[in-house]
């Protein structure tokens, strides 16, 4: 998993970054001259190697937004790995945790909010929380993580052409599939098709594998929804989307693993210990 780098200075940070690039430029088992973890363009071979951008790239944004899987991509991270949980509704949302926690988020004028003050996800509508939060407060520990959004153009032109009030709102995992389509167009055809590099960017995100965890807590499972209802509304949105065949299923309970085997047995799923 590449988070973008946790180091406490941003020049060790890059030097960590670099050292993924410099493994997959020259490894060359075979002798024939030519990286064997690249493919013709010079993105990673996915079939050989499976770089992840661990809650889109969470050592750059915060975690689990629109920035972070933008800063993946400009990464060229093979896999975008994400966390989802179900609202009221049994929308899925992408968020790692089972609430939405104060250190992580803020009210959107703002301000801050207690550990007592925070709801289960589960009894939360998505209207109401993107209401009343905002979940852009930077993390310590990562040197490198920034919130300006100059740093995240894709993010911003998203979120104006979605009448979305914030790149930094809790997004629902059906806006995710709809964001990296927008990154590739952005980059292809759009206002970034200019800038340099912009040809491997949309060609990345055009086949960019989602590494999808579906957060079921098999220690109290009551958190949040059952496992038959967590696996028919996220296969809903895969389908509505269209990606099965680039979505992989992990979770830390395997009662939703067998759940989603038996209804989409050609979805990889990836059994989580801990």
């Amino acid at each position: 998993f590449v988070e973008g780098g946790r180091s406490d200075t941003t020049k060790l940070a890059a030097r960590e970054r670099r050292r993924l690039e410099q493994v997959l430029e020259s490894y060359d088992a075979d002798g024939d001259g030519s990286p064997d973890l690249l493919d013709e363009q010079g993105l990673v071979n996915r079939e050989r190697f499976d770089a992840q951008g661990h809650r889109g790239a969470r050592g750059l944004r915060p975690e689990n937004t629109f920035p972070a899987f933008e800063a993946a991509l400009d990464h060229l991270m093979t896999t975008l790995e994400l966390d989802t949980n179900l609202t009221q509704h049994d929308v899925p949302i992408v968020t790692h945790d089972l609430r939405l926690e104060h250190h992580k988020c803020r009210r959107p004028r703002g301000a801050r909010y207690t550990e007592a003050q925070e709801h289960l996800i589960h009894e939360m509508t998505v209207r109401g929380i993107r209401t009343y939060f905002v979940c852009d407060v930077l993390q310590e520990g990562f040197s490198e993580q920034s919130r300006e959004l100059s740093d995240s153009p894709v993010s911003v032109a998203f979120a104006r052409a979605r009448r979305i009030s914030s790149p930094y709102i809790v997004p629902t995992l059906a806006e995710v599939f709809d964001f990296v389509e927008f990154y590739a167009t952005y980059y292809r055809s759009g206002a970034g098709s200019s800038r340099e590099g912009a040809a491997l960017r949309a060609t990345n995100a055009e086949r960019v594998r989602f590494n999808v965890e579906l957060k079921r807590n098999p220690m109290n499972r009551a958190l949040t929804a059952d496992a038959p209802t967590f696996v028919r509304e996220v296969l809903e949105v895969v389908d509505e989307a269209n990606l099965r065949p680039r979505v992989d299923i992990q979770s830390f309970d395997f009662n939703t693993l067998i759940e989603m085997q038996r209804r989409a047995s050609s979805i990889r799923t990836s059994y989580l210990f801990g």
